[in-house]
């Protein structure tokens, strides 16, 4: 009978390892951060998912990956760790304000000790099936061996125990090879499954990015479309407009263009006109040229100009006393008395008063036939001009 006490204590010893582990001390909240901030506690232990996380108050793992996960809480953070299988520890800030869950880079981290911050790891329950079924050993040592006074009757209970006993041992054994491939399918299939939660998790998180694009580009899309609308709508106003005007312009061109025949006849006949007038013009700046020459005779100066067909030299305000008077008409300017002198053949030059002290010789054209101006004036007077052919 011992025995069966003492397989009845190992198989109870082996099915009590299977057990969660003790709790993480006095605090009853399922927020890890409280039991830091309110309880006071510095670690415990927290059972999510089918997962257990050991929680340490004031510490973080270092390094951590990316910009974190989105969290409302401790509790929550710790839950998505423990539902992703490549997580192995995450932190979370006390003073959270992002609440974000920060999950450790790899196997391998660093803790820090930091009183901001609070840090989750993942451990695995000893939950294996090793030690369930007793050794060979065990039934050997334990095997119920009858005493040397024992009856038949005993001695074949006994063999009965045995045999019951060892036919336990080979069930329990194959049980325990069949749980055991068991538990490694499950292990397989709760590996697989994170690994398509990280996945499934990737994909949500594209997706909702993707439709947030999609969003944003229907959204400006629309913006497009609309704009494409409205401009349809100005460009059939203007093509309209432009039509009309367009017919407005055609007629007024028709019109122009009768118009232009008659500016061109017109412009023709001008053009005509200006020739002339180009001739006339000539004429008439030689003839203001030539006024021009005879109207100003600065004092003591010396100039040709050319009257009545004959270019005569000019002597303003200067005199000789000559002699051989052909003639002395009256003359109304000094070209005029180069005119006179220019159609008397025997005038070779003329003196001219326009400014004599006497009055009998003022405006008077005194012809001389043998005059020759050599030198200086005999005389500089301010009222008389002296002019003579050039030959």
């Amino acid at each position: 009978m011992i025995i069966k006490t003492t397989l009845f204590l190992y198989f109870a010893t082996a099915w009590a390892q299977q057990g969660p582990p003790p709790g993480g001390g006095p605090c009853s909240s399922n927020d890890p951060a409280t039991c830091c901030l309110v309880a006071g506690q510095s670690e415990g232990q927290i059972n999510l998912d089918g997962s257990s996380l050991r929680y340490t108050c004031g510490a973080y793992a270092n390094p951590s990956q990316g910009q974190g996960h989105i969290a409302a809480n401790s509790r929550e953070c710790a839950s998505l760790c423990a539902s992703n299988p490549s997580c192995q520890a995450a932190s979370w800030s006390l003073a959270n304000s992002q609440k974000r869950c920060y999950f450790a880079k790899g196997e391998s981290y660093e803790i820090r000790q930091n009183s901001n911050w609070l840090l989750l790891e993942r451990f695995i329950e000893d939950d294996s099936i090793d030690g369930i079924c007793p050794p060979d050993t065990v039934f050997v040592d334990g095997k119920c061996v009858p005493d040397q006074g024992d009856t038949g009757r005993e001695i074949e209970r006994c063999k009965e125990e045995n045999s019951s006993l060892l036919l336990k041992v080979e069930k329990c054994q194959s049980n325990k090879e069949e749980c055991t491939t068991q538990y490694e399918q499950v292990q397989s299939e709760k590996e697989a499954c994170g690994n398509q939660v990280t996945a499934c998790q990737d994909k949500v998180t594209n997706l909702e990015l993707a439709k947030s694009t999609c969003e944003a580009q229907n959204t400006a899309c629309e913006s497009r479309t609309r704009a494409c609308k409205d401009r349809i709508t100005d460009l059939e106003l203007a093509k309209s407009t432009c039509d009309a005007e367009k017919n407005f312009h055609k007629d007024k061109a028709e019109t122009c263009n009768a118009r232009l025949t008659d500016l061109e006849s017109e412009l023709s006949t001008l053009e005509n006109k200006l020739g002339k007038c180009e001739v006339d013009k000539s004429a008439l700046e030689a003839q203001l040229h030539e006024s021009q020459a005879w109207q100003t005779c600065p004092a003591n100066s010396v100039k040709v100009a050319a009257a009545g067909g004959q270019d005569f030299k000019i002597w303003c305000n200067q005199h000789w006393h000559t002699w051989g008077d052909v003639g002395a008409p009256r003359a109304h300017s000094l070209k005029h008395c180069a005119e006179l002198c220019a159609a008397e053949p025997r005038c070779k030059s003329a003196i001219y008063a326009y400014e004599a002290a006497d009055a009998t010789f003022k405006y008077g054209c005194v012809f001389k036939s043998n005059l020759r101006i050599n030198g200086p004036a005999e005389y500089r007077d301010s009222g008389w001009h002296t002019v003579s052919k050039l030959e």
